[in-house]
């Protein structure tokens, strides 16, 4: 049986993910969930890229509510730069 989440859902739950491994004290990731971590970034860079800027708004929305929380991983911010700075240099270009 399948079933489909909505885009906004998806990467909801993607955020919950990358908010649960980190420690919302020392706003840190412990050693062994490093790899975890990178992956749910990775996967949050490809989908704020995804059909650009439509799903651009929920990744900025996951970050943005990861940060109140102090639960936002280091790095997750220059992720997002970095998905803007590709979309910038791709749109330049056509």
């Amino acid at each position: 049986m399948f079933f489909f989440l909505h885009r906004s859902e998806f990467v909801r739950l993607v955020g919950q993910c990358l908010y649960a491994l980190v420690d919302p004290i020392t706003v840190s990731v412990a050693p062994s969930s490093q790899p975890i971590v990178a992956m749910h970034r990775a996967n949050l860079n490809i989908l704020g890229r995804f059909q650009f800027p439509e799903h651009f708004s929920d990744v900025l929305r996951v970050l943005v509510l990861g940060a109140m929380e102090r639960q936002l991983p280091p790095g997750c911010w220059a992720d997002l730069i970095d998905c803007l700075h590709g979309q910038v240099r791709l749109s330049s270009l056509s």
